[in-house]
């Protein structure tokens, strides 16, 4: 009877410890905010032309066809509907954005540089963004900067999409 009670004290203790999960003692990395899919829910354009705004401009993307997504995946993996901005002016000064979501998605990578800036490559081509997280990390605002000269003047775009949690 003694080594029954042993045997089973023996048993029920490898199965506690057993049963104890590695993550439980809060050493788990934690996931990067980024990671999980973000619905655009605005995108605001920015336009200057030799340090002068040009065109500053924010629209919702109700105006889609289909929601527009990115898809930050744990590992490095992105993935953004592609979509079509169309700006239309009537003679009024009055403008409208036309939004066409693509049949295919495009597909990249993203990497964390430091703080909440960040490598995303689509297609090849590499930028660094800033991406800035609110609402208990369920929002966040993504930056995109480009720059050209182009017969002695310089452009930069900036656009700003604002998206949240799905």
């Amino acid at each position: 009877m003694k080594t029954y009670l042993n045997f089973v004290l023996v048993l029920a203790l490898t199965v506690f410890i057993a049963s104890c999960d590695s993550d439980d003692d809060g050493n788990a990395p934690a996931l990067n905010p980024v990671v999980g899919s973000w619905q655009i829910v605005e995108i605001h354009q920015t336009v200057e032309e030799n340090g002068t705004i040009v065109f500053d401009e924010s629209f919702s993307t109700d105006v889609c066809n289909l929601p527009v997504f990115f898809t930050f995946v744990n590992g490095g993996q992105l993935t953004i509907t592609e979509f079509e901005l169309d700006f239309n002016f009537d003679f009024g000064g009055n403008i409208s954005l036309d939004c066409n979501v693509e049949d295919a998605d495009l597909n990249g990578g993203w990497e964390l540089i430091a703080g909440n800036t960040y490598l995303v490559t689509i297609d090849g081509d590499s930028q660094q963004v800033f991406i800035t997280f609110s609402d208990g990390n369920n929002s966040f605002q993504l930056a995109i900067t480009n720059t050209e000269t182009e017969d002695g003047d310089t452009y930069t775009e900036t656009v700003t999409f604002t998206g949240n949690r799905v």
